[in-house]
């Protein structure tokens, strides 16, 4: 049997029922929480988000990184890694909340009685307490949201283009040279999906604290999700096999 052919089992049906009534209730919830808190709901949200966001890219660095490698472990959880990668452009779109949370989430605020100065509206440099030169140019509201529009672009046409190379392997089997070519993407799919994520968490995550820096944080946001995937994995390929 092949890919194509393969039905899903009527526990999956339910399963899908179940996480839409969730879904409903949480979409009221976060509707609810923006209305009364709107400072606290953005902080909680932009965490789901890259937690969501994580699974995504995770089993995509998984895939890519079973189409370099080879081997016959990452077989069995092929199928729902794949699965996994192509909600990413529903993923890009839980990302349309924070453009209006920016004005929360990166201006100046009040934590524990400590004042966070946000790069939203940070002084001018070399103002107490202003950001770098190299931060001002780079931490600006067109600036953010063009490069999330550019990590998207990137991670979702990585997801099409193996989805679609497994697809055609699925009819070409034996096909080496299809294998050669799927491989040969993967590497460089890997360095481009390292990168973007890199940055993506230091425009979104680490820019919180303009004035912290890391040189490893981008590093542990891709070691996150690579592990978080492969629980999922633990999670969904058994059932997935059976």
């Amino acid at each position: 049997m092949t890919a194509q052919d393969y039905k899903a089992p009527e526990s999956v049906s339910r399963l899908e029922k179940r996480a839409l009534v969730v879904g409903v209730i949480g979409v009221i919830g976060c509707i609810l929480g923006w209305v009364s808190s709107p400072e606290t709901f953005f902080r909680s949200y932009l965490v789901g988000f890259l937690a969501v966001l994580g699974l995504s890219l995770g089993s995509l660095g998984l895939l890519m990184l079973q189409h370099l490698t080879g081997g016959h472990w990452g077989i069995v959880i092929r199928r729902p890694l794949e699965s996994a990668t192509r909600v990413l452009w529903l993923v890009a779109g839980f990302f349309i909340p924070l453009i209006f949370g920016m004005k929360y989430l990166y201006t100046t605020h009040i934590v524990g009685g400590e004042t966070r100065i946000g790069w939203l509206d940070a002084p001018k440099y070399p103002a107490e307490g202003g950001l770098s030169l190299m931060q001002g140019w780079w931490l600006t509201q067109s600036g953010v949201l063009g490069r999330a529009a550019l990590y998207f672009v990137i991670w979702i046409g990585l997801a099409l283009l193996f989805n679609s190379l497994s697809a055609q392997q699925d009819i070409n089997k034996e096909d080496r040279k299809l294998r050669a070519r799927i491989k040969f993407f993967a590497g460089p799919g890997i360095i481009l999906y390292v990168f973007a994520m890199s940055f993506a968490a230091i425009d979104w995550a680490m820019s919180l604290s303009p004035h912290w820096a890391s040189t490893i944080y981008g590093f542990m946001f891709v070691a996150g999700q690579c592990i978080s995937a492969m629980s999922l994995m633990i999670r969904t390929a058994p059932t997935a096999c059976w």
